[in-house]
């Protein structure tokens, strides 16, 4: 039997990734995929938002010490990001159109309350994939 514990960082950034689904099926998006992973990097969410397929970066924070979530998807991140994407257009053989949208949240520890921010159609610089 296998017991695997969640880090505290990994349980914020689980709570992160189910407020921004939440926020997302809110705002009438289709919720396809979570947590696609592959060896070279990771997708928190891909869904549809009219007709794009939208690969979505969560970037949570409880703290300012290390930065803003913003300042968290860095160059390494997107990299990262783009190749998993890539992956994926080619495993499903998607041709259509997609884009790459950035939700960002700031969760106040002792009010509970979390600040969202929502950035669609992110550029992704041209970055050479993995």
């Amino acid at each position: 039997m296998s017991i695997s514990f969640m880090t505290a960082i990994q349980k914020v950034g689980s709570l992160g990734e189910n407020i921004v689904k939440n926020f997302l099926i809110s705002k009438k998006y289709k919720i396809l995929l979570r947590q696609y992973k592959i060896r070279q990097g990771e997708i928190d969410i891909i869904c549809r938002d009219n007709k794009y397929l939208v690969f979505v970066e969560v970037k949570t924070r409880t703290a300012k010490n290390f930065g803003t979530p913003e300042e968290a998807f860095a160059y390494k991140k997107r990299q990262c990001l783009l190749t998993a994407i890539y992956r994926y257009l080619q495993e499903q053989n998607y041709n259509g159109p997609w884009r790459v949208d950035l939700v960002c949240l700031q969760i106040n520890r002792l009010t509970k309350r979390a600040q969202l921010r929502h950035y669609k159609f992110v550029e992704m610089e041209d970055i050479k994939t993995l």
